[in-house]
């Protein structure tokens, strides 16, 4: 059973830089030596394109030469073996020493392996609307499987007859193309002793011959005049294997699931070790899964163990111990409150495969969330560890380190007065660490380095930060490398300037200011220290962007912008040659991509006097924020990494391989590095707006701003754009201040998964008295059956109401009426949650549309405007002077016809998709906790506004949001409190849909007593509408007189 596996293992890594690796077939059974019995393992995975495609030449970075590129594919499987029976114990000893011996025959092979590797083929490197249909033949070499790479919805790929067709062009507009590049392609995977072979590639634009032995890793050949290419890869192997994995204790079975954010450390004897997450959907939880990987010895095979805390993980980080086996740190909730700590055990190999966890240890044990974790091995053998932690309202970075003596006590560093994120660390072989992270102390993302030594007591002592990325631009995800004691160097992602600031839609020009969105722009930057002075490589990083800094953020426009690079990751391999790895994203601004996302992870290195060809890892496609785990291992790199895509319906698997040097690649190249001088851009910090207090109805409150309707990378429409998770929570603590926050991706995309990080993700900034987090989601249906509506928690666990938009892209029948007087409402009043509809909408055909539906005991409130769009409150022309969207809003889409209808709706502003810094729901509440602000939207005490002004109304004891009996011959006095964020052009009372007063203040406060004398008979609605010079507007929610 375990040859499959241990042929991964020693064989992986020989030519070079990328994967080889032996054949392992999902499905069909495995035979475990310690039961003899044959064990049925079901396949799992699924597939995805592979690789980004050049638009001009083949070459991913742009430096003009034809670099080696490698990657890696293969099949994958979904679960570990099940219980083993008890055989006869004479046959039980047989088939051990039998599977012993074949494995020890296969490292014994380890210098001539059977050839096993990936070739890719690539059309229309002309970037010329062609098609490529072809067929594909093979001659001394079998084909084992193929596969697409960049094929688009429109082309097809048939794998039983090895045929294909394709076109390489790139179609503009909302869902007409995935990539942002022409260029198509096959995978095709080969099996050969020698080596050699040809393949006899025949397509509508020419025939060609590839012969296999004039191929190398990453470097292309060109064919037919350049328009195509073919370049050896490699191959890699899914994990856990197929065949060879044991689950320790026996009898213990793993649940099926979604396996996700890995972990790789080696240890002394050698050993491979890979710690990951996997999702349970069937129980609602996480498993924490260790396994450990030998290659020889008296137990070779794989055996994993699973490591139980709680019902939910994060973070896992591994390091080597010095004396054996390895030390494991994650993070977890703890108590009724779910305060998220982290915790460490030590894993070894005992006995006859099995793993040994020692008692696991909480390190933390403040109140506040301790995520985003990293960890080193010093030269002396600690371990240190660096995480990021909020105490009180702030996120700052800490350290700890183990020596002889046990932990340290943390250490604070970063910055008194700011945000700093998401830590990386190195350890120096004078046993000083070096730690990197972002911080938002400049008002904007910059990277700095801090030095942490150990003092002569023992404890921790911390040099003052020291800026490597200070410029203006968005600067983050920090990576750093210390280990050759000479050079620190230093990796990060940068945006634009002004990132999450005044952003509509499209244009990055607002008020003649350049603003950028969450995901509009990424590239990679790279530093070194130097006896405190910085450097910058005389040769760049390879990468290839068409565009800086984006005019335009648009989804049909993939001429703007076509690439993002981000994420990087350093690297030592066992002979010390450092190692960049990133993610590439090659879609632009895809909006709708009907192929799903295809960030991927990419490798490169410096080789004497330039960069390689970034290196594909193969099937590492999936969503924004992966990360490979990564750990020197013999010569070259052990890395393990996720792919999938649930906007493909792939779910998330492990896969694993090795990362060498290729031979021509000699010797360990040191950089040419030149002097740059320390950039620091000082931002305006935004500004902390606070209310003055409100009294009423026994009552004392404050205002909130916050944004109810955010999307990220989950949904479909703008993934590439939005930004994923942890963005769009540094763009509510830091870029916007907000005080609440709810994302809302679409139902339609957020599958089981998805909606469990969501949630962890809320509770991870829930911080207490500074960010409320909601779990929330957008349910989409059709006009007729009620529009768009955002639904709301603040319990953790509510199901995912599907809304038709849902069963129409799964293509699945709705088990009962979608509409929300059936299937919403009743179900939210069950479940406590609220709902806002938005971007409402008439079928004048049908006579019905967003608000033919409404309850009052769950949709409290509506958006009236979303900055990405346009203003709802009134029917016709947007009132918003800077409306993106244009046009007649039909009255019965209006929200005045609503509340002509007798809906009792308080107002809010949110984003939607890109918009930033522009909308604002504000609430005034007791308190910035998720119960106060659930309470202020229950109770309509809302506004909405597109910066953050203040805005009180009220009549007596009475505030804006209330229904208030009122006799018809007493005329209602009402109190008008503006503060403004700029001059007040115009301030408005408006009743029943007429203006009854107005002002054109000038300054930027108004406080006024307004009393109508002419109030009509009957019931009555006010609120106030308020437009400042700067075109930024607020609207109060109503005071209902009856």
């Amino acid at each position: 059973m375990r040859r499959g596996w241990c042929w991964l293992l020693t064989a992986i890594g020989v030519a070079g830089v990328g994967w080889s690796a032996g054949a392992l077939a999902p499905g069909g059974t495995g035979f475990d030596p310690a039961s003899g019995v044959s064990v049925g393992i079901p396949a799992g995975g699924g597939t995805g394109s592979v690789g980004p495609g050049p638009s001009e030449r083949p070459t991913l970075g742009g430096s003009g030469r034809v670099f080696r590129l490698a990657g890696t594919a293969g099949p994958q499987i979904r679960e570990a073996a099940e219980s083993f029976a008890a055989p006869v114990k004479a046959a039980r000893a047989e088939k051990t020493r039998e599977f012993r011996e074949s494995v020890r025959s296969v490292a014994a092979a380890m210098a001539q392996p059977e050839r096993e590797s990936w070739i890719k083929i690539t059309f229309g490197l002309d970037g010329k609307v062609a098609a490529w249909d072809g067929t594909l033949r093979a001659e001394g070499v079998s084909v084992v499987e193929m596969r697409p790479w960049s094929f688009e919805r429109r082309d097809r790929f048939d794998p039983t007859s090895q045929k294909w067709f394709c076109s390489t062009v790139v179609l503009k507009g909302r869902s007409a193309s995935s990539f942002a590049e022409p260029q198509r392609g096959v995978l095709v995977r080969l099996r050969s002793a020698a080596g050699g072979g040809r393949l006899i590639v025949t397509t509508r634009q020419g025939r060609f011959e590839v012969a296999l032995k004039e191929l190398r890793v990453g470097t292309p050949v060109g064919y037919l005049d350049g328009r195509a290419s073919a370049e050896r890869l490699g191959s890699s192997a899914a994990f856990p294997p197929a065949v060879g994995t044991r689950v320790v204790p026996e009898g213990v079975r793993i649940p099926e699931g979604e396996d996700d954010f890995p972990a790789t450390a080696v240890d002394v004897s050698g050993a491979a070790w890979v710690a990951w997450i996997r999702y349970d959907d069937a129980n609602k939880r996480d498993h924490l899964l260790l396994a450990r990987c030998a290659v020889a010895g008296s137990d070779p095979g794989v055996i994993v163990r699973q490591i139980e805390t709680a019902s939910e993980q994060a973070f896992p980080v591994l390091v080597a111990e010095p004396t054996g086996g390895v030390r494991l740190f994650w993070a977890a909730p703890t108590g009724s409150d779910g305060d998220w700590e982290i915790f460490t055990a030590v894993a070894e190999a005992k006995g006859a495969g099995e793993i040994s966890v020692e008692p696991v240890q909480q390190l933390t044990h403040a109140r506040g969330s301790d995520i985003h974790l990293a960890g080193a091995l010093g030269p002396d053998g600690s371990v240190w560890l660096v995480w990021q932690g909020f105490r009180g309202p702030q996120s700052d970075v800490f350290a700890m380190r183990r020596g002889k003596g046990g932990w340290s006590e943390p250490v604070r560093l970063g910055h008194a007065q700011a945000d700093d994120w998401e830590p990386a660390v190195s350890v120096a072989p004078d046993g000083t660490a070096w730690v990197a992270y972002d911080s938002y102390v400049n008002g904007n993302y910059d990277v700095f380095v801090q030095r942490v030594s150990v003092d002569v007591a023992g404890g921790l002592s911390v040099s003052p930060p020291q800026v490597v990325f200070g410029s203006a631009d968005f600067e983050a995800h920090a990576s750093v490398d210390a280990s050759d004691g000479r050079t620190v160097w230093v990796a990060c992602d940068a945006g634009g300037p002004n990132w999450g600031k005044d952003f509509t839609r499209d244009e990055t020009q607002f008020h003649g200011h350049y603003g950028e969105t969450l995901h509009g722009s990424r590239r990679l930057r790279l530093r070194a220290l130097r006896q405190g002075r910085l450097f910058e490589p005389a040769v760049a990083v390879p990468q290839r962007l068409n565009r800086l800094h984006p005019r335009r953020i648009q989804h049909s426009d993939t001429d703007e912008y076509r690439r993002f690079y981000e994420l990087p990751q350093l690297a030592r391999d066992g002979r010390g040659r450092l190692w960049l790895l990133f993610r590439l994203n090659r879609q632009g601004y895809a909006g709708h991509p009907r192929q799903g996302v295809h960030w991927e992870i990419y490798a490169t290195t410096f080789a004497g006097d330039h960069w390689i060809e970034p290196v594909l890892l193969a099937l590492s496609d999936g969503r924004q924020n992966q990360k490979a785990g990564a750990a020197a291992w013999g010569d070259g790199l052990l890395l393990a990494w996720s792919t999938g895509d649930h906007l493909r319906d792939e779910p998330q698997r492990l896969r694993v391989g090795r990362l060498g040097a290729d031979a021509s690649i000699r010797g360990i190249a040191s950089v040419p590095l030149e002097p740059v001088g320390e950039d620091r851009a000082v931002t305006p910090p935004e500004p902390e707006v606070r209310s003055w207090p409100m009294v009423a109805g026994g009552g004392r409150y404050e205002v909130f701003f916050g944004d109810l309707h955010r999307h990220t990378s989950i949904s479909l429409c703008f993934p590439t754009a939005d930004g994923c998770l942890v963005d769009a929570y540094r763009y509510a603590l830091d870029a916007a201040r907000l005080d609440f926050l709810g994302i809302t991706d679409h139902t339609r995309d957020t599958d089981p998964y998805p909606w469990w990080r969501s949630q962890k993700a809320a509770d991870w900034f829930n911080v207490e008295g500074r960010l409320a987090t909601l779990y929330s989601y957008e349910r989409s249906n059709g006009t007729v059956n009620g529009g768009h509506r955002n639904v709301f928690f603040i319990e953790r666990g509510r199901p995912v109401l599907r809304s038709d938009a849902h069963y129409g892209a799964v293509g699945v029948r709705p088990p009962r009426p979608t509409a929300p007087d059936v299937s919403l409402y009743p179900d939210l009043r069950r479940l406590g949650g609220l709902t806002a509809a938005h971007t409402p909408g008439y079928s004048a055909r049908q006579m019905r549309g967003t608000w033919t539906y409404h309850d009052p005991q769950v949709e409290p409130f509506a958006e009236i405007i979303q900055t990405f769009r346009r203003d709802y409150l009134r029917p016709g022309q947007p009132e918003w002077p800077d409306a993106r969207v244009r046009g007649n809003l039909p009255e019965e889409a209006s929200v005045w016809f609503a509340l002509a209808r007798g809906y009792k709706l308080g107002f809010v502003a949110s984003s939607d998709h890109h918009a930033t810094h522009t909308s604002y729901a504000c609430v005034w509440a007791t308190e910035c906790s998720r119960a106060a602000v659930f309470e202020a939207l229950r109770a309509r005490r809302t506004y909405a506004a597109t910066d953050k002004i203040l805005l009180e109304f009220r009549l007596g004891d009475h505030v804006l949001g209330e229904t208030v009996r009122w006799p018809t011959d007493r005329p209602p006095t009402f109190d008008i409190h503006v503060r403004g964020t700029g001059p007040l052009a115009d301030v408005q009372l408006v009743r029943n849909r007429e203006v009854i007063w107005r002002t054109e203040p000038g300054g930027r406060e108004l406080r006024t007593v307004v009393r109508d004398t002419d109030r009509p008979a009957g019931p009555a609605f006010y609120y106030v509408r308020i437009l400042q010079k700067d075109n930024n507007m607020a609207w109060s929610s109503p005071i209902w007189l009856e």
